[in-house]
């Protein structure tokens, strides 16, 4: 599987934490905030991805 676009362009996104921790997309937002119903690997892996592609929580969005 292929990386995703990560240049400075492009703002790397939820989608791209979930693609590369293999986990969905809602899995990855919980895991992210922490949810009680993720397990610890997958939370320590989204967790990961997240720090690697360099991802930031977007608190606008979060408040929608």
């Amino acid at each position: 599987m292929a990386a995703p676009d990560t240049t400075p362009h492009r703002r790397v996104v939820l989608d791209d934490v979930a693609r590369v921790a293999k986990v969905s997309r809602s899995t990855a937002s919980r895991a992210l905030v922490d949810d009680p119903r993720i397990s610890e690997p997958t939370r320590a892996a989204v967790k990961h991805a997240a720090t690697e592609l360099g991802y930031v929580l977007n608190a606008a969005a979060r408040s929608l």
